[in-house]
């Protein structure tokens, strides 16, 4: 999967195909460059050495961790005004 040269991260995907053009839209924004940008979002969970013993542990903190992603990706596609907002405080 990450060996592949045009491998896109679902969550960036999603900001990019509809977060961003629906801001440009609603905020009228003219330039592109205007519109707030995510460069990273990172998702970590430590194992430990119950995963490295036992294969079953590591599966279930992938599915935890994908559970929290498509969470994530649902909340930006929802909630993009308040994500505006935010990143106009902090950017």
């Amino acid at each position: 999967m990450l060996d592949n040269a045009n491998y896109t991260p679902r969550l960036k995907k999603a900001y990019a195909e509809t977060i961003r053009p629906a801001m440009k839209e609603e905020f009228s924004y003219k330039n592109d460059m205007m519109i707030p940008r995510l460069d990273k979002i990172v998702l970590n969970i430590g194992c430990g050495r119950e995963a490295v013993k036992d294969s079953k542990k590591a599966k279930s903190a992938q599915a935890d961790l994908t559970q929290i992603s498509l969470k994530l990706e649902d909340l930006l596609r929802k909630h993009w005004v308040l994500i505006q907002t935010l990143l106009k405080q902090y950017v």
